[in-house]
C-alpha cells in the first residue's frame, strides 16, 4: 500500500468516526470566472446563495444616538 492510499484511507476513517473535514473556502487567485463559479458553488452548499440573489437592505439609521437620548 503506498502512501496515497494510506492517507486516504486515514481520511476516510476520520470522516465516518463523526469527526468533521474543515470545508474549502475558495480563493481568490486572480481567475474570476472560476473562482466566482466555485464561490457560488460553496454559497449553495451554505443555503447562503439566497443572500446574495435577495440582497441585504441596511436598517434605518436613527436620529439621534443613543448616548444623547438618554
Amino acid at each position: 500500500m503506498n502512501d496515497f492510499q494510506t492517507e486516504r484511507d486515514r481520511k476516510r476513517k476520520m470522516t465516518s468516526e463523526g469527526h468533521f473535514v474543515q470545508p474549502f473556502i475558495p480563493r481568490f487567485d486572480g481567475h474570476y470566472d472560476l473562482w466566482s463559479m466555485l464561490m457560488e458553488n460553496f454559497l449553495r452548499s451554505k443555503e447562503y446563495w439566497g443572500l446574495i440573489e435577495i440582497g441585504y437592505e441596511e436598517p434605518a439609521h436613527r436620529e439621534q444616538p443613543l448616548s444623547e437620548g438618554r
